[in-house]
């Protein structure tokens, strides 16, 4: 998904193999072709080689170099930050979404000596921002968070039409957010264009036959958000669908990413259905926060039930 070097590293890694051979940055110039400040210049990481300069070195240094320059990719500090994303939607907490854009923005600013396409950081800056105006208490911000999530989505896929979503291939950082792009249309109220998208991204998931933990936790995202949806537009028996199909795939991968949302989706509809267990789900779900030692969310949850359902659950 992402693509950075560390070329300091790689650059001192070559030194290193070229001291050990005994040779001087001259013998590698004569014996290679290359030109010597290029080979100055390549150790310093001052610029990442070029695929047929590689080819030469490996030559003389007896080693797979393109093999070892992907040793210094820097994708798994950058891939923390995505998956630090991931918690903020889940835990819908705003402070944690400032610490990320902070941690993120003095994360960029020390990559001088990195090589990477700024259309990564561009790309993920949207994002940022698209999250940060969805979760606001800003009603304006709120809307224009839809055209943030386009704008983070066309850096890598130029020509997107949201509304031609299904002409595309997308990777997995691009279904993120796809699905932001998707829930964003339920602060126009558009929920059937949201259902499609959400819909068309299930499907997609579901292609996969040994999904990784990356493609589970969308999945299960995608889940809660259908259930959503149909909530909103009254038809309760499909949200309890949805919930019940999310409970499952989460005991399915024992993944408790997001359960207790499912189980208090899964109350709620009962609770429109006129079905007597509804309490027992809304309890697992506070039940699970309190297991998960999110104290302050299940005392939020127990005073969103009282208020918008008087239902005391502290009984």
């Amino acid at each position: 998904m992402f693509s950075m070097y560390n070329l300091t590293a790689f650059g001192e890694k070559l030194k290193s193999i070229r001291k050990l051979m005994g040779y001087t940055q001259q013998d590698v110039s004569r014996i290679s072709g290359i030109n010597r400040d290029t080979i100055r210049r390549i150790e310093q990481g001052e610029g990442i080689p070029r695929y047929d300069t590689l080819e030469l070195l490996s030559s003389v240094y007896k080693i797979d170099l393109l093999d070892q320059l992907k040793q210094f990719r820097s994708s798994n500090r950058l891939y923390s930050y995505y998956q630090r994303l991931d918690k903020v939607i889940s835990n819908f907490d705003i402070d944690i979404l400032n610490k990320l854009n902070q941690d993120y923005e003095a994360f960029m600013e020390n990559q001088q000596d990195v090589l990477f396409n700024p259309s990564i950081y561009e790309q993920f800056q949207w994002m940022l921002k698209g999250i940060s105006a969805y979760y606001s208490n800003d009603s304006l911000k709120q809307l224009q968070s839809l055209d943030d999530f386009i704008h983070s989505m066309r850096y890598s896929i130029p020509d997107f039409n949201v509304f031609e979503f299904t002409h595309f291939k997308y990777n997995l950082f691009e279904m993120r957010i796809l699905l932001a792009i998707g829930l964003s249309f339920i602060q126009y109220c558009d929920y059937k264009q949201s259902n499609l998208i959400l819909i068309f991204l299930l499907e997609s998931q579901l292609k996969e036959n040994n999904p990784d933990q990356d493609n589970i936790l969308l999945t299960i995202k995608i889940y809660i958000n259908l259930s959503y949806i149909y909530f909103n537009l009254d038809d309760y028996k499909k949200s309890l669908e949805y919930a019940n199909i999310g409970i499952d795939y989460c005991n399915r991968y024992n993944n408790m990413f997001m359960l207790y949302l499912f189980y208090s989706r899964k109350g709620v509809a009962e609770l429109r259905l006129g079905m007597p267990n509804y309490e027992d789900s809304l309890r697992k779900s506070i039940h699970i926060l309190e297991m998960q030692n999110k104290h302050d969310l299940a005392k939020t949850y127990r005073q969103i039930m009282v208020e918008r359902y008087d239902i005391d659950l502290s009984k």
